[in-house]
């Protein structure tokens, strides 16, 4: 999934039945349950679905401080959202 602006595109999920990544750069792919695995001391998923409308989830990282959030939305059968933490904003994810 990603985002684009009528000019340009940017990948930036891909979702498996077991795993997200996130594409880094649109090159470089980073398995979210991989690097839970390969952190020292392991982490976990915090995970909110509200009524098939709505996914937010939460991975941590045990004995850090460091946590990353994710939040998407339906808005059809045929198109999501994510919104972009960072300022708030929701955009328009579309399939690559």
């Amino acid at each position: 999934m990603g985002v684009t602006n009528g000019t340009t595109s940017n990948k930036l999920y891909k979702f498996t039945t077991d795993d997200f990544i996130l594409l880094v750069t649109g090159v470089n792919e980073q398995s979210m349950t991989g690097t839970i695995k390969s952190s020292p001391n392991g982490g976990s998923v915090d995970e909110t679905a509200n009524n098939g409308m709505q996914y937010n989830f939460t991975v941590k990282y045990n004995i850090t401080t460091t946590t990353q959030s994710f939040e998407f939305r339906k808005v059809s059968a045929t198109q999501i959202q994510w919104k972009d933490n960072s300022n708030g904003t929701w955009f328009d994810l579309v399939k690559m």
